[in-house]
């Protein structure tokens, strides 16, 4: 079975077995207002298991977790690490169980101030030391993809819409957002991009 192939197999399994999953009930949110306007926290903590061939399950979290240089490039730790400094879970990550309960993949995001946009991923950390191990390479790619539709549930419930869109730039390259799902996103007005802007519908 290829990489895609078992890509597939997962998006198919979460469609088949959303309501019993839950996905929305894992995302808590939790809005306070300020003087200069609202803020908004958002908790994870999800532990999911998975009966596919080659996933041993996961756990999904918000609490701000060290990734080591070997195992992540910089440019997307210092996204990642920034997002999580602040303490509002801007940042998720995905623990595998199959290594350990390492993460394989992390994923930080933006909401904008303008409720009129849609929630911003702006990065996604993926596993670079898998070298010639295909099989860690596409356990980093499932927990981005399994990341991703937290995001989607994220964004539904604070009002912005199911859809992600995503600035593709730095050392996140373009191919593994269409591996993703990604696709080009129509021009989105007042917003100035770094690399390339991307889209993506929710699973459900």
């Amino acid at each position: 079975m290829g990489e895609n192939d078992s890509l597939e197999q997962l998006s198919t399994w979460l469609i088949e077995n959303w309501q019993q999953i839950k996905i929305p009930a894992q995302v808590t949110v939790r809005s306070k207002k300020r003087a200069y306007g609202e803020r908004t926290t958002v908790k994870i903590d999800h532990r999911l298991p998975c009966p596919l061939q080659g996933y041993d399950g996961w756990r999904i979290g918000t609490t701000k977790t060290f990734l080591p240089l070997a195992q992540f490039n910089s440019w997307a730790r210092q996204k990642v690490n920034t997002a999580a400094s602040h303490g509002t879970g801007r940042t998720i990550y995905c623990y595998d169980n199959g290594l350990d309960d390492q993460v394989v993949a992390a994923l930080s995001y933006h909401i904008h101030d303008r409720v009129d946009w849609p929630l911003f991923i702006t990065a996604i950390a993926f596993r670079i030391d898998f070298k010639e191990d295909r099989g860690l390479r596409a356990r980093t790619v499932a927990g981005a993809f399994l990341l991703k539709q937290y995001a989607h549930a994220l964004g539904e419930l604070i009002g912005r819409g199911p859809a992600v869109h995503i600035d593709m730039a730095g050392d996140n390259l373009e191919g593994y957002a269409v591996e993703l799902g990604f696709r080009r996103a129509p021009a989105l007005k007042g917003l100035r991009v770094a690399g390339t802007h991307m889209l993506q519908d929710s699973l459900k």
